[in-house]
């Protein structure tokens, strides 16, 4: 039991790290898109929609009325 905590323990450290690095990767992207005179608003849309393609494998938005869908159906 306690080797699966640890085991556990790592993977979500792990996920933690690339989820910290993917945000300070954004948050790169959106002060040079402001440095360099580029609005906001339209990097934010641009993520949504770059999100938005990146989480299909994990479950994404109904393009038919933007709910939320998982790719792993539900246990009922």
């Amino acid at each position: 039991m306690s080797a699966w905590i640890d085991n556990t323990l790592d993977e979500l450290e792990a996920h933690l790290r690339e989820l910290k690095r993917e945000v300070s990767r954004r948050e790169w992207e959106v002060s040079w898109l402001e440095d360099n005179g580029l609005g906001r608003v339209h990097h934010l849309d641009a993520l949504r929609r770059q999100s938005s393609r990146s989480t299909q494998s994990e479950g994404g938005y109904d393009s038919r009325g933007g709910r939320r869908v998982s790719a792993v159906p539900r246990a009922a």
